[in-house]
Order: structure tokens, then C-alpha cells, then sequence
């Protein structure tokens, strides 16, 4: 394939098959050109970083630095609906909604993900004591940091 063949699929963009309504009021495009029609009211409500109803796109698409996956998990916390089960994450696509979950406060994920980071940092001591440092979270620091014990220093940097 040609690279402006490429550049024309990597420029397609697709509608999220949950996230769609035509009465939303704000599009959010991920970074693998995925779009998502979502109600300010839902992010008002339920995610603390996002701008107020105020705050008018003028119908321009916002452009997010998180891939269509993350961002289709984020945004069922800010719906009532039926959620997908985080503990079935692997730890990378997990550590991308946690992340995702504390830059956009959505209050509720934050605390589930914080959960189950605490579950596997047996396997992931680095990352998730590097995660909760960055966003302070002692009891998660409590839990990651006996694991570091053994880790020789120059592989903690």
C-alpha cells in the first residue's frame, strides 16, 4: 500500500457503536480517529476535568490524546448504564484508563481502577508505584513498595 493510501485510512474516521446519540452535544475524536458523541450534562456530572455546558465547541470535533478503547470505557462511567468489567483488562490497557480516569477526574473509575491496579502490582510493582506517585496515592505506595525491595536500582529508574 502506498503511503498515501495509508494516510487516507489513517485519516477515516468511524462513529462509536455505543457512543452515537444524535441529540449529544459535544464529539470527542481518540487518537486512532474514532469519533464519540457525548452529553455535556453526563460529563458535568460525572467528570470534574471536562468544560461546563458554558464552554461552546461551536460544533468543531475536540480532539483527545487517548485511543478509541480507553475512551470507550471512560465515558460509560460518566452514563447510567451497564459498565465494562476492568478486571478482564490486561494490565497496559488498564494502566491507559487509569491514567485517562485521573487526567479527566472521572471520580468514580478512579477508585475502581486504583482497586485493581492494587490487585496486580505483584506483577507490575514499577509502574503502578510510579502511577500512584505521580497521583498520590499512599496506600497504593504502601502496597507496591515491598515489591521494589528486590529490584536492583538502576532498573527502577
Amino acid at each position: 500500500m502506498s503511503s498515501p493510501e495509508l494516510a487516507n485510512k489513517s485519516a477515516t474516521q468511524v462513529v462509536s457503536e455505543r457512543f452515537h446519540a444524535s441529540d449529544a452535544d459535544v464529539i470527542f475524536t481518540s487518537s486512532d480517529n474514532v469519533l464519540f458523541h457525548v452529553h455535556r450534562k453526563n460529563l458535568e456530572t460525572q467528570a470534574a476535568a471536562f468544560p461546563s455546558s458554558e464552554f461552546n465547541t461551536k460544533g468543531e470535533i475536540v480532539a483527545l490524546s487517548e485511543d478509541a478503547s480507553t475512551l470507550e470505557t471512560l465515558f460509560q462511567y460518566v452514563y447510567p448504564q451497564r459498565r465494562q468489567n476492568i478486571e478482564l483488562l490486561p494490565f497496559e490497557d488498564l494502566y491507559k484508563l487509569a491514567e485517562a480516569a485521573e487526567k479527566y477526574e472521572v471520580i468514580s473509575l478512579m477508585s475502581i481502577c486504583n482497586a485493581r491496579l492494587k490487585q496486580l502490582v505483584d506483577g507490575h510493582a514499577t509502574e503502578i508505584f510510579n502511577y500512584a506517585w505521580r497521583h498520590d496515592y499512599s496506600d497504593i505506595l504502601l502496597v507496591a513498595t515491598p515489591f521494589l525491595l528486590d529490584i536492583p536500582l538502576d532498573e527502577l529508574a
